[in-house]
């Protein structure tokens, strides 16, 4: 992915096809985004379980065929979550509760939901300003508050009474008790990397208070008025669609 370095800023200019338009993402069903994710966690046990097996079995002579069939499946766990990963890091699909603003009106707030780390889709709003970007909404938490709670809902009772919550009222649970609210604004000129793939925008910003790292989606019928936006405010970050897309840029 190249990378145009204008006044210490980076932007990432996506090399991608144009058509259709590159707002039009394909995204994932809430229902199914969950199931996703108690599926990858299940293997992350899975795989937890099969390394310690593994190498417990391949230093051991006497259990060597017990290691090798534990490696067998790490590396078939594994494969299998580098296949989910995609499906773990698409937008879930949402409707706005807001009605869209015209695709040629800028400085409109957008819907959003915040990403952050692993876990994403908390909502909250998003403003495209004349110096600074505002974000503020709710935030997920992080991976690590994520398996805490399963671990001390879930994994440990398990252990001790033989009985442990479920892993989907676990999620829910650390969604509930992990959420966040943010309020920022972030300057355009304390940017130093901002990508756009899909209806999802990256950046990273300094001298910042933290979080300096943030990550949102867009609806599908906000799509086009983000990329013009993006066209405004940071047109190098969409610059791979000057030819293809001039009305961004108009």
């Amino acid at each position: 992915m190249p990378i145009e370095e204008k006044e210490s800023t980076t932007m990432s200019v996506p090399q991608a096809s144009f058509d259709p338009a590159p707002w039009q993402q394909k995204t994932i069903s809430p229902l199914t985004k969950l199931g996703v994710w108690t599926l990858a966690i299940l293997l992350g046990f899975v795989l937890f379980y099969s390394a310690i097996f593994a190498l417990a079995g391949l230093t051991s002579p006497a259990n060597l065929g017990v290691g090798l069939v534990a490696l067998a499946v790490a590396l078939a766990v594994i494969f299998v979550l580098v296949k989910l990963w995609p499906l773990l890091r698409a937008p879930t699909d949402f409707k706005p509760k807001w009605t869209p603003a015209d695709s040629k009106k800028l400085g409109q707030s957008f819907e959003v939901r915040h990403m952050r780390a692993l876990v994403n889709d908390a909502s909250g709003s998003v403003l495209f300003g004349e110096r600074t970007l505002h974000l503020s909404g709710k935030v997920n938490p992080n991976i690590l508050i994520v398996l805490g709670v399963i671990v001390v809902v879930t994994v440990i009772p398990l252990i001790i009474f033989r009985v442990g919550l479920g892993l989907i009222p676990a999620l829910l649970i650390a969604l509930l008790i992990g959420k966040k609210d943010q309020n920022y604004d972030v300057d355009y000129t304390t940017i130093t990397d901002i990508s756009v793939k899909g209806r999802i925008v990256e950046l990273k910003a300094a001298n910042s208070p933290r979080p300096n790292h943030f990550q949102f989606a867009v609806s599908l019928p906000d799509g086009e008025r983000l990329y013009r936006e993006l066209a405004a405010h940071c047109p190098q970050t969409v610059a791979a669609w000057k030819h293809s897309l001039p009305q961004l840029f108009s």
